[in-house]
């Protein structure tokens, strides 16, 4: 009767299907599938099929990380019943729950780059900053750190912290997830002059306001 889930071979998108038989016992013999909550399985996707009086098989035609969990076939005659209990576990690639994007800062401000990402196994993640010349990138210094959702947090920004930076995300499934953004650091008297320029267009804008209004 015992039944084993291949967990790893087994990712996100394939098919699983596991038997669970009887060697011996009075027929008729009924044949019972249930999650790990105990209650029968009616999830889409999820099928019992008899093969013949003495084995039952559970497919699952596509896997997803929801279908994590333990699974019991239980079999049952007039003389009693037998139950056996596998765990299942799916591999999931990871992706984003937050995937990083551009980001502009005025000089001395603190930046936070979201890189959270979800899969299973959990994913790690590492930031990464190019340094100037073709397909050459370098580990991050002492003035940045990485938080445990894969944020990246830079106090302070400078002249120096522009640049392009990749967040890598694997957890050995298929391939790795990958973004570049882009940092832009804009000095302070920059900003001072945009906001200066903004305030002069407001101004412009509510005097041919009142001029209208005084025509009338």
């Amino acid at each position: 009767m015992p039944f084993l889930f291949p967990n790893n071979l087994l990712s996100e998108g394939m098919r699983s299907a596991v038997s669970c038989q009887i060697l011996q016992g009075n027929l008729p013999i009924t044949f019972t599938w249930t999650d790990s909550s105990g209650r029968p399985l009616t999830s889409a996707g999820i099928s019992v099929r008899a093969n013949d009086e003495y084995s039952s098989t559970l497919v699952i035609d596509s896997l997803s990380y929801d279908h994590s969990g333990n699974y019991s076939c239980t079999a049952e005659n007039e003389a009693g019943k037998a139950s056996h209990t596998a765990e299942l576990t799916v591999k999931v690639p990871p992706k984003w729950l937050f995937e990083p994007e551009d980001v502009r800062a005025v000089e001395g401000q603190d930046v936070l780059i979201p890189c959270s990402v979800r899969g299973f196994p959990e994913p790690t993640t590492v930031w990464t900053k190019h340094s100037g010349f073709v397909d050459a990138y370098e580990t991050l210094s002492l003035t940045s750190s990485q938080f445990s959702n894969g944020s990246l947090f830079i106090p302070g920004v400078s002249k120096q912290s522009q640049g392009q930076y990749t967040c890598t995300a694997e957890n050995g499934v298929r391939s790795t997830l990958t973004k570049t953004i882009n940092l832009t650091v804009i000095g302070k008297n920059c900003n001072a002059i945009l906001e200066y320029t903004v305030q002069i267009s407001q101004c412009c804008r509510e005097s041919r306001k009142v001029k209208a209004i005084g025509s009338l």
